[in-house]
């Protein structure tokens, strides 16, 4: 291990140019560790390299300096060189304190669109929710600022940024202390209702800056901006993950523009995953189906898997042919979200499935699937349209099918056994794997009016 003491500056930043990876951890770890300002000087030199790779250490270095370097980072805010102050805005973000907060707002204002961006990145990235007005004031600016503030809004004010509160800093240490105060025996609980009242209180700001951030990007008018503009307020939105958000991206729906499907159907999936019936509902009502119908034919894998966890999430039953169709070995990769639908959509018609078990082009897996997923809507009134498929030549087939009329049956507290095997024929390895009861079909005739009304004998 390198001594930053004893080694030389000089020698220590020609070891950044050895091609030996141990030897230039070693110089970087060095280097960061002697914060003086002769090191920092010759970091900041580093900068304007025109190796790339040593630019990077150089900023690696002067970031793990934290607040030391701060005196030396923020004039290069000013620099006449457009990348350099790109460069400086990187370091900034990588310190990651409150007290670069402002220094990042005052580069939002940058002459230089790149800069600009790069800073409202940057405040984003740290999530600190009182960039929150200066991001709302970006949605002001030309097209990229506004799409960066757009983004940096959706990251400050999600769920999981509201959740963790904000990055390192002093208020943030509150939340931690109200945790740990009422840990702490006979230290008085004084302070344990300050510290929780602190808390308190940063959860509220935090949730009406969150809502401030909601309320601005709804106000953006989707018939006046471009594309590139609403993708990204549908990103925002989708990352808050607010349901009355839903009407702001209907309307973008709204404008059939091909570029926006995938990240609208994204946004309405991620909003309403979570959502209680009610809001599912009221969104179904706004979301015509034969549009989430029509994007099943996209080839687009993300398209697909939201549009069919819309359609299970608003209970289509129109959708079942449609669904059914995707049950195929390229699709594999739906598979647990069409069988999600289908558990929530729970089909009256079972026919489109059975159609799939009847193709004799159907791959075993595929079968096997939809008898699984059969079995998992739990109702007996699927019994009857199981039993043929016990006549099947594949073993492994009828040991699914029998697996689901015992599941079936013991769901109800059906145990009318019967010593006879449905199918005669069935070989040795069927015996010895189904290790279930079997019924005869008037058995399973008398079982099923059993349903209707359990207490009967």
């Amino acid at each position: 291990m390198l001594e930053p003491e004893k080694m030389d500056i000089q020698k220590l930043k020609q070891m950044l140019h050895e091609s030996n990876h141990e030897n230039v951890h070693a110089a970087i770890t060095a280097l960061a560790q002697m914060r003086d300002e002769k090191t920092l000087s010759g970091m900041v030199d580093l900068l304007r390299s025109e190796q790339p790779q040593i630019r990077s250490y150089a900023v690696e270095i002067i970031s793990r300096t934290g607040s030391f370097s701060l005196a030396h980072v923020q004039p290069l805010l000013n620099d006449n060189d457009p990348d350099i102050r790109k460069i400086a805005v990187e370091i900034l973000r990588n310190i990651r304190l409150p007290v670069v907060e402002d220094i990042l707002v005052q580069a939002m204002f940058n002459d230089d669109v790149n800069v600009s961006v790069a800073a409202v990145e940057a405040l984003g990235g740290i999530g600190s929710y009182k960039a929150i007005p200066h991001l709302i004031e970006a949605l002001e600016k030309e097209p990229w600022v506004k799409c960066a503030a757009l983004k940096s809004l959706g990251e400050i004010a999600s769920i999981k940024n509201r959740i963790k509160t904000e990055s390192p800093g002093k208020e943030n240490d509150n939340i931690h202390n109200s945790k740990e105060a009422v840990n702490i025996e006979n230290s008085g609980k004084t302070e344990s209702i300050r510290n929780q009242a602190d808390s308190d209180s940063l959860k509220n700001r935090i949730e009406a800056a969150s809502n401030a951030a909601l309320d601005a990007v709804l106000k953006i008018n989707p018939d006046n901006e471009d594309n590139v503009v609403l993708f990204c307020a549908i990103q925002s939105l989708e990352k808050m993950k607010r349901v009355r958000s839903i009407d702001f991206l209907v309307r973008i729906l709204e404008k059939n523009q091909p570029p926006l499907f995938i990240p609208l159907v994204a946004a309405f999936a991620s909003i309403l995953q979570h959502a209680d019936e009610k809001s599912i509902e009221l969104a179904k009502e706004k979301i015509p189906p034969e549009k989430l119908i029509a994007l099943l034919q996209n080839k687009n894998r993300t398209i697909l898997n939201h549009t069919v966890q819309l359609l299970g999430l608003f209970r289509n039953k129109s959708a079942v042919n449609v669904l059914a169709a995707l049950f195929s070995e390229a699709n594999e990769h739906l598979f647990d979200t069409l069988e999600e639908a289908f558990l929530r959509i729970a089909p009256d018609d079972m026919s489109p499935l059975l159609t799939i078990l009847d193709n004799p082009e159907s791959s075993l897996s595929i079968k096997l699937t939809i008898v699984q997923l059969v079995g998992k809507l739990q109702d007996t009134e699927y019994l009857p349209v199981m039993l043929p498929y016990l006549e099947k030549e594949d073993d492994e087939l009828r040991v699914a099918v029998l697996d689901n009329i015992e599941k079936l049956l013991y769901l109800h507290n059906c145990q009318y056994k019967d010593t006879s095997c449905v199918h005669k024929g069935k070989s040795a390895q069927v015996d010895k794997e189904a290790s279930v009861s079997f019924y005869d079909e008037e058995s399973l005739n008398v079982l099923y009016g059993l349903k209707k009304d359990p207490s009967s004998q």
